[in-house]
């Protein structure tokens, strides 16, 4: 007879490119098997094939994201239902990623100070003239420098 001593589901926040989120499961189960996965909503319900091994068991399913929180139910089944778990699935947040190229300056790292104190100046106005060249540009086009650390400023 087969027995899981623990039993629980996590939906993770991570959306593949595919539109499918991230369900990880994990169990404990005194054998190995091919079972059913089955989750049960207010507006949703998923059946994934799942193999589980003996012992500790730690698996992902890439499912269709929650449109709401949602309470829901777990079920995993051989033949016949061996554990159960109630969790809220959240609806994912959805993010927007900004890329930019970016640099930075390790002080000491490369040259001494003095040499980095003077190439700065040349860095500085190199970057106030891009600044300069792209200011009618769409906002999203424009060239952008942050000055990081205090060495700078006071150097």
């Amino acid at each position: 007879m087969q027995t899981i001593t623990s039993f629980s589901v996590h939906p993770l926040s991570m959306i593949r490119t595919d539109g499918l989120q991230r369900v990880d499961v994990s169990c404990n189960a005194s054998r190995a098997f091919h079972g059913i996965l089955t989750i049960r909503g207010d507006d949703m319900g998923f059946t994934h094939p799942v193999d589980v091994s003996s012992g500790e068991n730690l698996f992902s399913v890439f499912l269709p994201p929650a449109a709401k929180d949602t309470a829901c139910t777990a079920v995993l089944s051989d033949e016949i239902p061996l554990a159960e778990a109630r969790f809220i699935w959240k609806r994912p947040r959805e993010w927007t990623f900004f890329v930019m190229q970016s640099s930075h300056t390790d002080i000491g790292l490369h040259n001494s100070q003095y040499h980095q104190r003077f190439c700065s100046e040349e860095f500085l106005d190199e970057a106030a003239k891009l600044c300069d060249e792209t200011d009618g540009r769409p906002e999203n086009d424009r060239y952008r420098y942050v000055m990081e650390g205090r060495w700078f400023w006071e150097n």
